[in-house]
């Protein structure tokens, strides 16, 4: 018994509950997003998303709709009240001119009648509700690919 508790214990210091990934450009919640936008010299926009379930899945994508979507997404979720309790399934990340500007676990799980959760990884314990429109339409960005 002492040996599940002190294996649950390190399992718990391990993960932690936040990305350790050293950045300060991150922004501090979904709306402020287009505020941390570096100068627009290079207007390319890059959203890249990580399955976490399955190794080696991956989608990056510059089309601009899709960025856009993505964005718009973001900048709509809704701040949620409460203590979250969540496993990531995917890893979001914008990108602008090369420079990381954003970084989000996304959850969204199959059932379409579901809200989606996005969490700011420089802030772990602050959850954003995704309406079920806007889930459902990441659902299938993300299921064509």
């Amino acid at each position: 018994m002492r040996y599940v508790v002190v294996l649950l214990i390190g399992v718990l210091l391990i993960s932690g509950c936040s990305d350790q990934t050293p950045s300060s450009n991150l922004a501090q919640t979904p709306s402020n997003y287009s505020d941390q936008t570096p100068s627009q010299t290079n207007n390319t926009k890059t959203i890249k998303v990580k399955y976490l379930q399955k190794l080696d899945t991956e989608f990056t994508s510059q089309d601009e709709e899709i960025v856009a979507t993505f964005e718009d997404i973001v900048n709509q979720a809704e701040k949620r009240p409460g203590i979250l309790n969540y496993v990531a399934e995917y890893k979001l990340e914008f990108i602008n001119a090369e420079q990381k500007i954003g970084t989000y676990h996304l959850s969204l799980g199959t059932d379409r009648t579901m809200l989606g959760l996005l969490v700011n990884t420089s802030n772990t314990h602050q959850g954003y509700e995704i309406s079920i429109e806007h889930a459902n339409r990441l659902r299938e960005l993300l299921l064509e690919r």
